[in-house]
Order: C-alpha cells, then structure tokens, then sequence
C-alpha cells in the first residue's frame, strides 16, 4: 500500500446533479479525482438503517425527533468511512457536496500526510467559532497551515480527513447514532479521545449551495420532524450533557498538546 495515497469522496445525492456538477469542476481544476459516494435518502431507509438511529436516547434529550432525512445523512457518513477502509488508501477525505475548496487544499492536504503526526482525523472546515492553537514538537518549516483545535467542533460535517485508524474507530461507533451527522461524529471523536485537529487557514470553505439543503428539502419536499416536549428533567439532563462535552473538548485539547509533532 502507498503509504502517502490519499482518497478523495463526496457524498452527494443522485438527483442533486447540480451539486455534483460544482463538486465535478473543482476537482478538474485541483487536477484530482473525487468517489462520487450516492447517499441515502430518507425514502430509501432499510429497516436495519432505520434500526441504528437510537429514538429512545434521543428523547432523552431533545425536544424532537431526527427527520428520515437526518438519519440518511449518518448512515451516508458511515457509508464514506467504509468506502475509504476497503480502498486500502492510507488517508481519507470525505466532503459533503456543497464544499468550497479554498486555494490552500492540496498543500493542506500535503501538510498534513507528509509533516503533521499524532492526529488521527482533521477537520478541514474551521471558519466558524474560536480557533484555540496547538503547538507541535519538532522542526520547523515554512507551514501553509497551522494546527488548531476548533470551539465549535461539533458544527458542520462538511469536511474531515481521516487516517485509516481513525476512520475505523467513527465508523465502528456509528453503529448506533442519536444525533445529526456534524454534532455524532464529533461526539464520537471527544468521547473516545480519537486524536483530533483542525487546520487554518481553513482548507475547505461553504459554498452558496449551502443556502438549500439537501437534508431539510428532498426531490419530494421538506423533510418532516416529529415533536416532543422536552421536561425540566429532559432539559437538565441535556445541560449536563454538554458540560461533559465542554470537558472533552478540554482533554482532546491537552491530549494534542502532548501527541502532536512535525517531521
């Protein structure tokens, strides 16, 4: 196996030929080739697709249900994880199909297989929220990015990089869900100390295609959520819930500290 091979896949839905089309475009100008991975749509559920998204924890906490269409979206997510394990590459990029590429992706991308160990996934979409740095052991380059962690890393599944390890540990913990994509594979990442990083400037940015969503609006229409009353104690118990992620965004921060290093 090439121990430098990267593998590049988005996620788009078969009737957003629009998307795909940008997605297309992007990758000729970057000289790449991009899996086109076919999503799910909530329509298209198997009853053992269905099986994984846990209803009951999830009206533990929230004031609604998951759409069909939410729940597709993970198991897409899963479904790009598994594509990459079985193509023997040692890095995997799985982007959703309204990602802009920004100038810097290929050396981002170069930076991060060929300089930066330690981690294990990198989130590729950093704009948003406050970026805390991390310093890294070892010899220093003239670097087209630097190493963060993202505040708000449980916002936007739109782009991770993962290693081989990585991408088993995600994939063999969404087995179960409760949560959207974005905010379940970061959970996963924080709660099982999956060595994680950001990178900035941001490699990947959000196109204007964002302003429709695939998830909310599908070829028949928006998606329906089923509503519930949150409790005071539903309610408490989801506050409770996010200071212990606050807590692990805390660890996976010192943990980085510790792990990360240049070659």
């Amino acid at each position: 196996m090439d121990k430098q091979a990267v593998r590049y896949y988005v996620i788009n839905l078969p009737w957003a030929v629009e998307r795909r089309e940008f997605m297309k475009r992007q990758a000729q100008s970057l000289g790449v080739e991009f899996e086109t991975i076919s999503a799910r749509s909530g329509e298209e559920l198997t009853d053992d697709e269905l099986a994984r998204y846990d209803s009951k924890k999830r009206s533990l906490y929230m004031p609604c249900m998951m759409s069909r269409n939410e729940v597709a979206c993970v198991i897409s997510h899963r479904f790009a994880l598994r594509t990459f394990m079985e193509s023997g590459a040692a890095y995997g990029v799985i982007l959703e199909d309204d990602a802009l590429l920004m100038p810097n992706f290929l050396d981002a991308i170069q930076e991060l297989t060929q300089h930066i160990r330690g981690w294990e996934v990198a989130k590729l979409y950093t704009i948003d929220g406050k970026l805390y740095p991390i310093k890294s052991w070892g010899r220093k380059v003239n670097m087209p990015i630097r190493v963060v962690f993202p505040k708000k890393i449980l916002w936007g599944s739109l782009a991770y990089m993962y290693t081989r390890g990585g991408a088993k540990r995600v994939y063999d913990a969404l087995d179960s869900f409760w949560r959207p994509s974005d905010t379940q594979i970061a959970d996963i990442l924080l709660r099982n100390k999956i060595p994680t990083i950001g990178v900035t400037p941001s490699p990947v940015g959000l196109s204007e295609l964002n302003k429709c969503s695939c998830i909310d609006a599908d070829s028949r229409g928006r998606g329906k959520k089923v509503v519930v009353r949150r409790s005071l104690l539903k309610y408490l118990r989801y506050r409770y819930y996010i200071f212990i992620i606050s807590c692990f965004k805390l660890r996976m921060r010192l943990m980085m500290r510790l792990k990360l290093w240049r070659e």
